[in-house]
C-alpha cells in the first residue's frame, strides 16, 4: 500500500474558525478545506469557535515530539480567483478566533 507523503512528512497545523464564519461563508470554507485533511476538531464554547488540527502541504513539517504550529488564514482576491495564504503565528498572539481575514464582497462572484 502506498504511503501518503503528507502524513509521512508530518505537515501539521492548527487553526481556529468562528462559528459565525462557518455559518456564513460556505464557498470560502469549501475552498479552505479542499486542501486540508482535518484530523481533530474541537468546539471551543467559550470562544464560539472550532479549533482544527489538520494535515496539508501548506503547513511546515513538524518533528516528532515538537508542538504543532498555529496558523492564521488570509484569503486574497487575485484577479478572478481567491488565494488562501497560511501564515504561521504564535497562538498566544491570536486574540480573535476569527483568524480568517477576508472581505465578503470578494466572494459574491463565487
Amino acid at each position: 500500500m502506498a504511503k501518503n507523503h503528507i502524513i509521512e512528512n508530518r505537515r501539521l497545523g492548527k487553526f481556529e474558525i468562528s462559528i459565525k464564519l462557518i455559518n456564513e461563508a460556505n464557498t470560502l470554507l469549501s475552498l479552505l478545506f479542499s486542501d486540508v485533511l482535518i484530523i481533530v476538531a474541537e468546539v471551543l464554547v467559550e470562544r464560539d469557535s472550532i479549533r482544527y488540527v489538520g494535515i496539508s502541504d501548506n503547513f511546515s513539517i513538524v518533528l516528532e515530539g515538537a508542538q504543532i504550529p498555529f496558523y492564521k488564514i488570509e484569503v486574497r482576491q487575485v484577479e478572478s480567483y481567491l488565494e488562501i495564504v497560511w501564515i504561521q503565528v504564535k497562538e498566544k498572539d491570536l486574540k480573535d478566533p476569527v483568524n480568517v481575514k477576508w472581505e465578503r464582497k470578494d466572494l459574491r462572484k463565487y
